[in-house]
């Protein structure tokens, strides 16, 4: 058994592959096939196959100058499902090789697995970069299990992405998350408007995340402290991959091929647009388009950005993706809102509950608090002697999310304790102590 490199096909290298996600939690997990990060690890090396469709091996040895080469192995055979040939684990950084946040901070972690239904990502969510704070929040490991559906397949209907919290994942190991902050430091605002993502499209609040993504962070010549300083990358050369969102379809960058050869080759951007006379600083979400906008916005608010269907091709759907000339469905990192993910296309696994594993959309730590964030609850019982030190008093409250979790009370700021990842939580409106600054959960 050995670790095996990863390397990152772009878009053009992953054109006729077989497609398809389905994803459940589990629990124990058998038949590991590739591993990267920054552990040492136990897979199958025959497993690391390109996920490639139809060709010969020589066709996936070639990836764009930003990789290096998969390895030439084609002795295992093919995952079950129809979107990848094989475990697509080649796609994810060697966060190992990568200097970190800082000698201050933990190293990152990434182990990449597959079974016959999922892609199993295990994280400590940190940065594989030096972390720049742009918000008050502190960076703190956020240990997760994700369960990404293997073969994913479209839905009857769309769906909202979550209004706060977890919709994917980087091929880093990092979190992304929708395109609006939470009650703090501005109403719901979109972070990007606001200036407040570092180089990478990243920044704290309960752990470290992605409101957009730039490419540069996340190729082999992003291994660096400060991959966001690279040169810009070649606008002729179809995307890499940048991450998998929560329903199993993947996330590359804005340039795509336009045909099959990929003789043609543009950058996609957003149908999104601002309303006339809005702000996108506040109250980014029109309520119509996320369920939890709808739930916490003032009477009346119609929110800044509104989707406008067009036909130019180089316009992305509602969902901020399209079907590749392929035919299979991706989305696709834009300069503009809602910079990832508008809605799902797919059907999104485990963005519900689960704690620290499955992907849930809620802080780390439901149940057991290993994570570092707020334990949860189902009654106020639940929450005696489980707020941080200092608390005024501690009580169950529902989040935007839909999920349930003990937070201190307050009148003023005066009330409010140190949270449990260091940051110095502030009285909102609702009487709720929430981290000052970085959009934390709790509204």
């Amino acid at each position: 058994m050995s670790v095996v490199p990863c390397a990152q096909p772009s878009e053009e290298k992953t054109m006729n592959k077989s497609a398809g996600i389905n994803v459940l939690p589990i629990l124990m997990l058998s038949g590991f096939l590739v591993a990267c990060g920054g552990s040492s690890t136990t897979g199958d090396t025959d497993s690391t196959t390109p996920p490639v469709d139809g060709n010969t091996p020589e066709d996936t040895t070639s990836p764009p100058a930003d990789t290096t080469s998969p390895p030439a192995d084609t002795t295992s055979p093919p995952v079950r499902g129809t979107y990848w040939k094989s475990c697509p684990s080649v796609l994810f950084m060697d966060v190992s090789k990568a200097p970190g946040p800082g000698s201050q901070y933990a190293d990152p972690f990434l182990n990449v697995t597959c079974d016959d239904e999922y892609i199993i990502v295990e994280t400590n969510g940190l940065p594989h970069y030096t972390f720049v704070p742009m918000t008050p929040n502190a960076l703190v490991e956020a240990n997760h299990t994700y369960q990404i559906p293997l073969n994913p397949q479209v839905a009857d209907e769309t769906s909202h992405i979550p209004f706060l919290g977890f919709v994917g994942v980087v091929i880093n190991g990092t979190s992304v998350f929708g395109p609006n902050e939470g009650q703090t430091p501005d109403f719901y605002g979109d972070p990007i408007a606001n200036g407040i993502m570092d180089g990478c499209g990243g920044h704290t609040a309960f752990e470290y995340h992605h409101h957009e993504l730039n490419q540069k962070c996340f190729m082999n010549s992003g291994l660096v402290a400060t991959p966001w300083t690279n040169p810009d990358v070649d606008s002729s050369v179809p995307s890499p991959v940048l991450g998998f969102a929560a329903d199993g379809f993947p996330i590359y960058g804005p340039y795509g091929c336009m045909d099959e050869a990929c003789t043609d080759v543009i950058e996609f951007k957003s149908g999104w647009e601002v309303k006339p006379g809005a702000d996108p600083k506040n109250y980014a979400w029109d309520p119509d388009d996320n369920a939890g906008a709808a739930n916490v916005y003032p009477p009346n608010e119609e929110g800044a950005y509104h989707y406008i269907a067009k036909d130019s091709p180089e316009y992305l759907d509602k969902c901020n993706g399209r079907f590749g000339p392929d035919g299979k469905y991706r989305y696709h990192a834009t300069a503009d809102f809602p910079y990832v993910l508008g809605c799902y296309t797919g059907t999104a696994v485990g963005t519900g509950g689960g704690g620290n594993r499955g992907g849930g959309n809620q802080p780390p730590g439901r149940g057991n608090n290993n994570g570092g964030g707020p334990p949860t609850c189902e009654t106020e019982a639940d929450c005696d002697n489980m707020c941080p030190a200092g608390s005024m008093d501690c009580t169950c409250h529902t989040t935007p999310m839909g999920n349930q979790i003990c937070v201190p009370t307050c009148n003023s700021d005066a009330d409010c304790p140190v949270g449990m990842n260091g940051t110095q939580l502030t009285c909102n409106p609702n009487g709720i102590c929430i981290p000052g600054g970085g959009g934390g959960p709790p509204t």
